[in-house]
């Protein structure tokens, strides 16, 4: 069984951002706490509101309302994880993007391949703002080159972790 110390205290105190880095890069124990935190962090999260978000008779949410489509909406778009083009499993579900961003992140990833993810299982990347969006990091499965399952995008603020 884990038993949580003293350094627990000090990982309580982590931004979100430094939190994922430490989830995903630490030792066994640190990327549990990292883990935990990150939970409670998005279980005390001012802006979420549970009856914003109806569920239905099996606790998942239901589509009524709000601004979302039905399929292409962006977002997780089903609970079971996708495979890659081998038929192996990732581990986490899909966070669908639009087919514009989806080719520009995904792009970008396979240029910096070689340098920053080769022989990584999970990694991040960060977008550029433009004019038209702002940088978001997006957080990413990977197998080999070109099979990546990005199942999560938040926006980007300087000292977030990211940009150590």
């Amino acid at each position: 069984m884990l038993q949580l110390d003293r350094s627990f205290l000090s990982t309580a105190k982590l931004s979100r951002w430094q939190l994922l880095k430490r989830a995903m890069d630490g030792t066994p124990q640190e990327r549990c706490m990292a883990r935990f935190c990150l939970r409670l962090y998005k279980a005390n999260d001012a802006d979420w509101s549970e009856s914003d978000h109806p569920r239905g008779e099996r606790g998942r949410f239901r589509s009524n309302g709000g601004n979302s489509s039905s399929s292409k909406s962006e977002g997780i778009i089903n609970s079971k994880p996708p495979t890659d083009s081998y038929g192996k499993p990732y581990k986490r579900p899909q966070y669908r993007l639009p087919k514009e961003e989806y080719a520009k992140v995904m792009s970008e990833i396979n240029t910096k391949f070689d340098d920053m993810y080769s022989g990584k299982t999970q990694g991040w990347h960060i977008t550029n703002p433009d004019k038209d969006s702002p940088a978001h990091v997006y957080i990413f499965e990977i197998h080999e080159f070109g099979e990546y399952n990005i199942f999560d995008k938040q926006l980007h603020e300087e000292g977030d972790g990211y940009d150590d």
